[in-house]
């Protein structure tokens, strides 16, 4: 009888692994090898951004949290519902009240 070996983990674990991270991995460490002088400054102008925007994501996923959580998102569906003029003006204002349309 042949003895089969087992199957390796790391296809497994390359396929759970969510390809976005490996990135912001990877900009940093390129930035470093081809331009060594601007890499630890692009870290931190990378982490002011996020921290700079971090309230604003924070509210966002919390609304989105609680009108799931109340079931409430149904009737915020409803508001993108019909005519497809009101749909537009609806869509537009709220985009345009939204804090990440500020720059």
């Amino acid at each position: 009888m042949a003895d089969i070996p087992a199957p390796s983990p790391l296809p497994r674990l390359w396929a759970r692994i969510d390809k976005v991270w490996l990135l912001v991995l990877a900009i940093p460490l390129v930035v470093l090898a081809l331009d060594p002088p601007a890499a630890w400054p692009t870290v931190t102008n990378a982490f002011a951004a996020l921290m700079h925007t971090a309230p604003f994501i924070l509210f966002a996923v919390s609304a989105i949290g609680y009108l799931k959580a109340t079931g409430s998102e149904a009737l915020v569906a409803k508001a993108f519902q019909g005519r497809e003029t009101r749909m537009i003006i609806v869509a537009a204002l709220a985009g345009g009240l939204s804090p990440f349309c500020s720059g």
